[in-house]
């Protein structure tokens, strides 16, 4: 498993079944034992997970959520809330689990026939406002949770070849000032 930078001591028992009390569903076993063993919400070390998408470039985990936390402007991992906000955007058989560093979700499936699974939620695909979830945004990850985990792998920038990257639309006066300051190429 990839290492954790921050992890909150692991719930308790009370606090999962009061979280699911709260969600109306029962979170699947994997996730459930990672919350009361392992971390309570968690920011992972640099990671990547590579899709079998031939043109995507992979999934990274900014921050595990945890049940029962403690608002924080800065950065809310608490899932209850997370799913409040996200419940009329996402498909109605997943849960919020996890977040990359570009607002993207990772999903579990509560569902029966695939409870457990582990999904990418894009929200630069998602459903316009005021129509209802769709499943185009979602990118299947893992069958379970410690699958998902077992294939994060550590990530940096500097793994990636010289010149990889592709383009990127950058505001004229940011990329002025970065020229400017020698942090950009003409």
């Amino acid at each position: 498993m990839i290492g954790l930078r921050s992890a909150r001591e692991p719930a308790s028992e009370d606090a999962v079944r009061e979280a699911e009390r709260q969600l109306e569903v029962s979170l699947p076993s994997g996730f459930r034992t990672f919350l009361m063993t392992v971390a309570n919400g968690a920011q992972p070390e640099d990671n990547i997970l590579r899709t079998t998408a031939e043109d995507d470039p992979g999934v990274g985990v900014r921050s595990f959520f945890g049940v029962g936390l403690p608002e924080d402007p800065g950065q809310d991992i608490d899932l209850v809330r997370r799913y409040d906000f996200y419940r009329d955007r996402i498909p109605s058989w997943t849960v919020p689990i996890g977040e990359d560093d570009t607002g993207n979700l990772i999903l579990i499936s509560v569902r029966q026939d695939d409870e457990g699974s582990v999904w990418f939620w894009d929200h630069e695909l998602e459903a316009e406002e005021g129509e209802s979830a769709s499943e185009a945004n979602l990118t299947f990850l893992a069958d379970r949770f410690d699958e998902f985990l077992s294939r994060l792998e550590p990530f940096s920038v500097d793994d990636l070849p010289s010149g990889e990257g592709g383009r990127a639309w950058m505001d004229p006066a940011f990329a002025e000032e970065m020229r400017r300051q020698g942090l950009l190429e003409e």
